[in-house]
């Protein structure tokens, strides 16, 4: 059985640019926004796992989530660029906004830069990045992330 969704592509899904920018971008700029209010927080409410690592899982969950949705605001930006282009440049701005918010962490009261953070983000990236590669061989995959729908045999 295969599950048979509308490709986002589909003309009659992209006849209005706003409402796909709003689809598309929209939902990885909002998100950039949360990290970094709650990076602004001298003492951030999250999770610790109960492990002496458990805020390098926090960062990496939420990296990988920024990293799916950079993703699909990069395929909006640039929708004719190879697929590894496209993973690379959601990455690289992973990577960059990582940076910038462990620099920004180094001016909030009680808080500090830290370059395990940033691995920690980049590891988050990268399962981001292998989890849009290995859900795209998939219908819902490929739906999700505005992938080439797999042609028949």
């Amino acid at each position: 059985m295969h599950i048979i969704l509308p490709p986002p592509d589909d003309p009659s899904s992209t006849n209005n640019p706003m409402r796909e920018f709003l689809k598309q971008v929209l939902p990885a700029i909002l998100y950039s926004v949360l990290i970094f209010l709650v990076s602004s927080l001298s003492n951030p409410p999250a999770p610790d796992f109960n492990l002496e690592w458990g805020d390098k899982i926090n960062h990496a969950g939420a990296f990988g989530l920024l990293m799916l949705l950079a993703f699909r605001a990069v395929r909006w930006f640039v929708p004719d660029r190879p697929l590894r282009t496209q993973l690379a440049l959601a990455f690289l701005y992973c990577l960059l906004y990582g940076a910038i918010d462990e620099i920004h962490q180094t001016v909030v009261p009680n808080r500090h830069g830290d370059l395990l953070d940033l691995l920690a983000d980049t590891v988050g990236a990268t399962l981001g990045a292998l989890f849009i590669v290995t859900t795209g061989r998939w219908p819902l995959g490929r739906w999700m992330f505005g992938l080439p729908q797999e042609r028949s045999r």
